[in-house]
This record gives structure tokens, C-alpha cells and sequence, in this order.
């Protein structure tokens, strides 16, 4: 993560110096931006509804074919939709023409993909990002089963971190440059987060 947040230092001091002050100043008002789940429209993981299992609590997975099937062949699907708030907390305007993102839940990644639209926040302003998640959450699964059957049970007690990675970019010289580092942001969630989020 720090390698990361080097290669984006380095690449806003080269934007400068060849002139891009605006795309590097907006480039770090990015990196200022607060990054949230707003709501989530799906979370199905191997076509069941993941709200649906939290909340029926003690859901027995032993008994869902499509788990066990996709677990022995090492395949579990992820499909969801989530809204994602970015907000600005600076005077200025953030922009971005893209991004990758890559997304961790406890460590292990369970998603990645880009946001092909441009994105520009006013400053002290916020928008709100549809992002389209599809993965496998098979390693997940067989890396952190306790923690995530807890969530999938609704365990009041269970949390966990979940990552979000992004890497901008932006136009230069109407060419599309990509940083060379992710920006990363950490959140905890709970199963009654999950379920408040979908509930929106």
C-alpha cells in the first residue's frame, strides 16, 4: 500500500512538471475524497441474495446446492451493484476520467473492474458512483470461512475490513495516463450494515 501511494506521489510531481497543474491539482483532490457505500442495489453471491441469508440468520449453506456445487469446483460467483458516495472535502474541484478499482474483504481481493465515465465533484460537493461488482468469492471463502460464514449468519459480533482500491485516469494532452499507484481506503462493516445499505 505504501509502494502505492509512492508511484501516485511521483506521478502527481511529474504532472506538475510538464506543465498539468489543474490535472495534478485535481488528481489530489481526489486522493482528499471520501470514498463510501451510499446503498446497494444486489449482493448475490452464487445467485443468492445475501441479505436474505443475513437475515434469516443461522442460514445452513450445507443445504444450498448451488454453494456446495460451486465450492468443490471452486466457483462461487459474486454478482452485486453498489452505490458508491465520493465525496470532496476540499474548496476546489476532484476529477477523474476513469478508474480501476479493486476491492478486499479481510485481505483477499473479491472484486475488480473499471468505472469507464468521467467523474468530476465540485468542492465541498459529493456524487454518487453505480459500480457494477462481479468476481469469485471461492478464495474468500476457504481463506476467511469463519469470519465470512459469521456475516452470512448475521452474527451481531462478526466485522470485518473491507478495502477499496482506485487507480485514476486522467487526460493528458488528450491522452488517457494512468497513475502508476492505487489510493486506498479501508472500511469496517457488519452484517446490520450490509442489511441497512440494501434496505435504502
Amino acid at each position: 500500500m505504501k509502494n502505492g501511494w509512492i508511484l501516485s506521489l511521483l506521478f502527481l510531481f511529474l504532472l506538475s512538471a510538464c506543465g498539468f497543474g489543474e490535472q495534478k491539482k485535481e488528481l489530489e483532490n481526489l486522493a482528499e475524497c471520501k470514498f463510501s457505500v451510499a446503498s446497494i442495489d444486489e449482493f448475490k453471491i452464487a445467485g443468492v441474495a445475501v441479505d436474505e441469508m443475513i437475515a434469516a440468520k443461522n442460514y445452513d449453506i450445507s443445504k444450498m446446492p448451488k454453494f456446495i456445487a460451486g465450492f468443490l469446483s471452486k466457483k462461487l460467483p459474486l454478482n452485486a451493484l453498489i452505490n458508491v458516495k465520493i465525496e470532496n472535502p476540499t474548496s476546489s474541484k476532484a476529477s477523474v476520467n476513469e478508474f480501476d478499482y479493486i476491492i478486499l474483504f479481510e485481505g483477499t481481493e473479491i472484486a475488480n473492474g473499471v468505472v469507464d465515465q468521467p467523474i468530476k465533484i465540485e468542492g465541498g460537493g459529493f456524487t454518487v458512483v453505480p459500480v457494477t461488482l462481479k468476481g469469485n468469492v471461492y478464495e474468500l471463502l476457504a481463506n476467511n470461512e469463519q469470519v465470512f460464514l459469521q456475516f452470512l449468519k448475521g452474527d451481531k459480533n462478526a466485522k470485518a475490513t473491507v478495502t477499496f482500491k482506485v487507480k485514476p485516469t486522467v487526460m493528458v494532452a488528450g491522452k488517457s495516463v494512468k497513475s502508476p499507484g492505487y489510493f486506498s481506503f479501508d472500511k469496517q462493516i457488519t452484517p446490520e450494515t450490509l442489511l441497512r445499505l440494501q434496505q435504502k
